[in-house]
C-alpha cells in the first residue's frame, strides 16, 4: 500500500519539482517491483517452504536499499527552497489519503501460518 501511494503521489511530485531526478525515480520504481516480487515469492512458499527465508531476507534488503535511496536521493527534492511549505503539506496529505485508500482496497493483511525464528525453526 505504501509503494502504491508513493508511485501515485510522491514520485510524480518529485518528478514535477526536480525533473533531473527522473532516473532516480525509475530506480526506486524498479526496486519497489523487486520487493513486491520477493514478497510474492515468499507468500507462495509459505513459512514452511524451501527458500522462504531467502525470499524474505531479499525483500527486507531491497526495502532497506529503497528507503536509503529515497531519503538520500529523492526526498531532498521535496525539501528544496523551490517548494513552498503549503505545497509540501498538500503532497503529504495526498500521500496519506492514497495510502489509506490502497489499504482499504487491499483488505486485512494475511494471517501468518507459523512463526519463524532467526535460526529458521518454528
Amino acid at each position: 500500500t505504501t509503494a502504491a501511494a508513493k508511485e501515485e503521489v510522491l514520485y510524480p511530485a518529485i518528478r514535477r519539482h526536480d525533473p533531473a531526478r527522473g532516473e532516480l525515480i525509475d530506480d526506486a520504481r524498479r526496486t519497489n517491483m523487486q520487493v513486491e516480487g520477493f514478497l510474492s515469492a515468499a507468500q507462495r512458499l509459505g513459512p514452511e517452504g524451501p527458500g522462504f527465508l531467502d525470499q524474505a531476507h531479499s525483500a527486507a534488503a531491497a526495502a532497506d536499499e529503497l528507503l536509503l535511496h529515497e531519503r538520500r536521493d529523492l526526498y531532498p527534492a521535496l525539501r528544496g527552497k523551490s517548494l513552498r511549505e503549503t505545497e509540501l503539506a498538500r503532497i503529504v496529505d495526498r500521500f496519506h489519503t492514497a495510502r489509506a485508500m490502497h489499504e482499504e482496497d487491499a483488505g486485512p493483511p494475511p494471517r501468518a501460518v507459523g512463526r519463524v525464528g532467526r535460526d529458521g525453526t518454528h
